[in-house]
């Protein structure tokens, strides 16, 4: 896992370099028409530089993580354990895209990107919930993806809530599982959604030029600032799931169920819950 997410970083971040050498080619966004998120553009390569670069932070979070699971592998389908650092990969460079650029066509790979995070969230839980298969994850992953590029080219107004609606169904999700005692008391769920919610204050209060917390000019930008507790939050609600799927961890009941993923039971039961 540790390779594939090294690889992508090395990837995502020398595609960055040739765009930026290129000049950024593409229609540059109306920012009094669409939100470019408080920081004034810049000559030079990186048009936001402070947003750009705080995104480093889901990057690092991304190396980590996958650094954390090749020494303790988790019992989860090795299509989650790879793709969530991929993803989180993907979400950091697609927002570096955006900010460095601020062209239409970035705004739809970083769409892209926090469709694929929220969807993978919503997905594990689901499957932890018995219903969606490893299966269905990988037929259902690319439509969706496309659908965030789709929403963001033909009405970009909308991603920002509609993806706000997907974190609320992953809240949503998790306090089912909890109800049904597929779950556990989630103190890393609990913390995760608090470090969100505080990024989410931040970014509110920031978003456009009048807001209280927003100076264009400022080296200091909420967006940034939101950019980490985001992939801090990511890990948390991974650390989350990851903790429920094991068998040590679990409450008794659901002890036999959860230990079948170390086999791949939850590859091989379809729709059960786990």
């Amino acid at each position: 896992m540790l390779p594939a997410t090294l690889a992508a970083t090395a990837l995502g971040l020398s595609a960055l370099t040739a765009f930026a050498v290129a000049g950024w080619p593409g229609t540059l966004i109306d920012c009094t028409a669409q939100l470019c998120y408080c920081e004034g553009r810049s000559p030079g390569l990186w048009r936001q530089p402070v947003n750009t670069w705080s995104n480093l932070a889901p990057l690092l979070a991304a190396l980590a993580m996958a650094w954390h699971e090749e020494r303790s592998p988790a019992p989860l389908p090795a299509t989650l354990v790879v793709s969530f650092p991929v993803t989180l990969v993907a979400q950091g460079v697609g927002s570096m895209f955006f900010h460095a650029s601020l062209v239409e066509w970035a705004g739809a790979v970083d769409a892209a990107s926090m469709f694929a995070v929220a969807g993978l969230l919503l997905a594990v839980n689901l499957m932890r919930g018995g219903w969606l298969t490893e299966r269905d994850l990988l037929r259902g992953g690319l439509p969706f993806i496309t659908g965030g590029v789709a929403l963001a080219l033909f009405c970009a107004s909308a991603v920002a809530p509609v993806v706000g609606g997907l974190f609320f169904a992953v809240l949503a999700s998790e306090v089912w599982l909890h109800r049904r005692r597929a779950g556990l008391p989630a103190a890393r769920f609990r913390a995760g959604l608090l470090v969100f919610m505080l990024g989410g204050t931040v970014w509110f209060g920031s978003a456009v030029d009048g807001m209280p917390l927003c100076e264009p000019s400022s080296p200091w930008q909420g967006h940034a600032l939101w950019h980490a507790t985001s992939a801090v939050a990511v890990c948390l609600f991974w650390l989350n799931a990851r903790h429920a799927a094991s068998p040590r961890a679990a409450p008794c009941a659901a002890a036999p169920r959860l230990g079948m993923l170390a086999a791949g039971g939850w590859r091989d039961r379809g729709r059960r819950p786990l």
